[in-house]
């Protein structure tokens, strides 16, 4: 190291150089490669004249194991369940761009109606209060952490044990402390979860609109004076 490296920040070719060591004093692990350090990120402080130890140092594109090294520092990890079908089909990999689409049941008996109650009483029943939204849109997934099963089978008298298809765990997302607390509320209120996947490159807002009951019936031309009995 030239220069004093910090955590988290990709090194330059600039802070490091290749320089020839005794062979007895080298440390274990030490790069022997200028390509083998430069956009690496170091999971500790590494001062100038300091040997770079391959093992202290972590890919930028960021896996499971070195995450709280490679995510942004104003970011908070956010370990999604994978119980959707996208996320059980082995198509999402890490880095791909997602929207996180909910449907969302407000616990509550009665939607208020505004003006005057029929008899004095209380609130009308206006239907279904179930809308779908797109919580969270173009967050790019972190990481996904399996569990790589095995399988026990019998062949020619002996018992032989072999990989079986990797299993999702959970599903990573680097999200602001806010967005982090919306996608909790929306899994606290069992909310019903489905992960969209967009093309690698776009990560734009979409403008979309809630979807409810009453959106259904305008697009579709339902008949006004239907509502739907709440369970």
């Amino acid at each position: 190291a030239l220069t004093h490296i910090s955590m988290t920040k990709a090194i330059a070719e600039a802070e490091i150089s290749l320089q020839e060591w005794p062979v007895d004093i080298i440390p274990e692990g030490a790069a022997t490669s200028i390509d083998d350090v430069i956009g690496k990120i170091s999971m500790a402080e590494i001062y100038p004249g300091e040997p770079i130890s391959t093992m202290r140092l972590a890919d930028p594109d960021v896996t499971s194991e070195n995450v709280a090294f490679t995510m942004e520092e104003d970011k908070v990890i956010f370990a999604l369940p994978p119980d959707d079908l996208m996320s059980n089909i082995d198509i999402l990999k890490p880095g791909d761009v997602v929207d996180i689409l909910f449907s969302f049941k407000p616990e509550q008996e009665v939607k208020a109606t505004p003006g005057a109650q029929p008899d004095g009483e209380g609130p009308v029943a206006l239907g279904d209060p179930l809308f779908t939204t797109d919580a969270l849109q173009g967050q790019r997934i972190t990481a996904i952490v399996v569990e790589a099963p095995q399988t026990v089978t019998e062949e020619a008298g002996q018992r032989v044990t072999q990989p079986a298809a990797p299993k999702p765990q959970a599903i990573l997302l680097a999200l602001t402390p806010q967005d982090a607390l919306i996608l909790k509320y929306f899994r606290d209120g069992q909310g019903m979860m489905d992960i969209v996947l967009r093309h690698r490159n776009n990560d734009a807002l979409f403008e979309v609109e809630a979807v409810n009951y009453d959106y259904i019936k305008d697009k579709y031309g339902l008949p006004s004076d239907e509502t739907l009995p709440l369970p």
